[in-house]
């Protein structure tokens, strides 16, 4: 997959603890689909795919304390060439540094996409812990 995606962003709101912003612009994504994949689907599809999207997005990103930060966007994508495709992608995190050079963070994401391949869920979520050391 090969993923290209100018644009531009505008900040609402930016100081020490909080950041708030938009983006907006072109996401181009190329696929190639690996003969296993082709051969599973039900219905025929090609070996290669070309998207292009308009893309928009939302971003908050704050210190809810010295060692406790919060950050969740929203994107929603735009099927240029099918106005009735479009996917929308979700993500929330919170990461906790509870020592000098430890942070744990947590992580859950909501990908939708309204006209997905054969035999493919239009829902998928993801949730992860990480556990973080800085070496320097």
């Amino acid at each position: 997959r090969l993923n290209v995606a100018p644009g531009v962003a505008y900040y609402f709101l930016v100081d020490g603890t909080q950041k708030v912003w938009a983006e907006g612009g072109y996401d181009g994504q190329y696929d190639v689909r690996r003969d296993e994949a082709i051969l599973a689907s039900p219905t025929p599809v090609a070996k290669t795919r070309y998207l292009n999207n308009v893309r928009t997005y939302l971003g908050f990103d704050s210190k809810v304390y010295d060692n406790v930060g919060v950050l969740m966007d929203l994107e929603y994508l735009q099927n240029v060439e099918d106005a009735s495709t479009f996917r929308l992608i979700f993500d929330a995190g919170v990461s906790a540094k509870i020592a000098a050079k430890f942070v744990v963070s947590t992580t859950f994401t909501v990908r939708y996409e309204n006209r997905p391949l054969p035999g493919v869920q239009n829902t998928d979520t993801t949730g992860a812990v990480n556990i973080v050391y800085t070496l320097l």
